[in-house]
Formats: C-alpha cells, sequence, structure tokens
C-alpha cells in the first residue's frame, strides 16, 4: 500500500527528530548507486544520546552484518528503504497461532544484491518500553517459534560470517525444541554446523524455559 518512492517504519513509542524527513530527503538526492536499496540513520534516545556507535566517515555503502561484524557498530540503526526493492521481494510468511517473524527478513533478502548508504544523522528517537519485544526477546523466542525457527534457516543458507552461522544454529536448534519439529534441523546446507551447536541450543532453549515459565 506504500504509494512513495521511498519508505521507513517508525514503532508507535518513537519519534522521527523534526528535521529527519528534510535529512532523508536531501541524502536520497545523492543516492545514484543502483546497487544501494536505503539508508541507514542513527536512532538516539529522547534526549538525543545516540544508541550505540556512529558509522566511520569512509564507509560509503554497507550491509546490516557487517555493521558489527565487520566494523564495531553497535546500537540500533534506523533504515529507509526504496519501495520498488522492497516490492519485489517475498511477503513474511504466516505461521499459525504466531505473530512474528523477524523484521530483518526483508534486509536480508534485499541483501543478497543490494546495499545500504550509511548517514550519521539521527532519524528516530526511541524509547524501549518494559512491554516492548527489544526488551521480551526470549519471550518472543518461546512464542514464535516457527516464526525465528524460519529466520534462522534463512540465515544459514545465506552469505554471512561464520560467527553469524553458528549463532543461528544454536537458534534454531532451540527453537527446533519448542516446536518439536527436528525436521528443521535438516533443512540447511549446514549440518555439520548444527550438529556442533546442538548442545548450546540445548543449553538456550532450557535458559528460555526457566526465564519463561508462563507463555
Amino acid at each position: 500500500k506504500i504509494a512513495t518512492p521511498w519508505c521507513t517504519c517508525i514503532d508507535s513509542d518513537d519519534l522521527m527528530p523534526r528535521d529527519a524527513v528534510e535529512l532523508i530527503l536531501n541524502e536520497i538526492k545523492n543516492v545514484n548507486d543502483e546497487m544501494i536499496y536505503g539508508l541507514v540513520g542513527l536512532d538516539a534516545d529522547f534526549s538525543f544520546n545516540i544508541l550505540g556507535s556512529s558509522f566511520p566517515d569512509d564507509v560509503q555503502k554497507v550491509k546490516m552484518h557487517e555493521l558489527q561484524n565487520r566494523y564495531g557498530i553497535t546500537g540500533d540503526k534506523k533504515q529507509v528503504y526504496k519501495t520498488e526493492i522492497l516490492r519485489k521481494l517475498p511477503p513474511y510468511p504466516i505461521f499459525e497461532g504466531e505473530k512474528l517473524v523477524p523484521l530483518s527478513y526483508k534486509t536480508l533478502l534485499a541483501e543478497r544484491n543490494f546495499y545500504l548508504k550509511p548517514l550519521n544523522k539521527v532519524l528516530c528517537l526511541v524509547e524501549y518500553q518494559e512491554d516492548g519485544s527489544t526488551r521480551n526477546m526470549l519471550k518472543q523466542y518461546r512464542r514464535n517459534p516457527k516464526g525465528f525457527s524460519f529466520m534462522r534457516r534463512e540465515i544459514l543458507n545465506a552469505n554471512v560470517p561464520l560467527k553469524e552461522k553458528l549463532k543461528s544454529a544454536v537458534h534454531l536448534v532451540s527453537s527446533s525444541l519448542f516446536t518439536l519439529d527436528l525436521k528443521n534441523l535438516f533443512r540447511t546446507q549446514h549440518l555439520l554446523l548444527i550438529l556442533v551447536a546442538i548442545p548450546a541450543g540445548i543449553l538456550l532453549n532450557i535458559y528460555i524455559r526457566i526465564r519463561n515459565t508462563v507463555v
């Protein structure tokens, strides 16, 4: 339903700074690289303290998984996308009885071929709520194991660093124990990595159950 050439998503408990739209419009005028599918800007708290770190000045394009793994950049960031590229991506899958597939699924798909342009400007002001998904991620893992299993398999089959694949393998084992669908473990190209991750995945599953006794 998006009719504009560019788009972004702002959570209902967050705000955009007064100059954010102007910053975005000015920046996209300078995007002439067909390999760029969007911008990635900074998040800050309501006092304008930047969350995590800023981008290196010499980085002109980047993929989200490279921010921490390659450049050591921390903290949540705000993405702005080219609508036409998002339209070409498959929709989020729907799993009966669940409400969430990680939003980064679209990013993972887009970054098979495209990059983001870093923008060292605050585009979103964030206030983490006590009942928000960020602070209750363990509950989300337990309530939406099929959605997270799907995402972990996608990461395992993507062109991401081994560290990210191993982390996803551990989470895939844990999520598969919640769904009792152990066939999940054989739907990737990295069976050896899954076998290595089984002990840690079992421990993670136990930890999530202990921390979330009520679903």
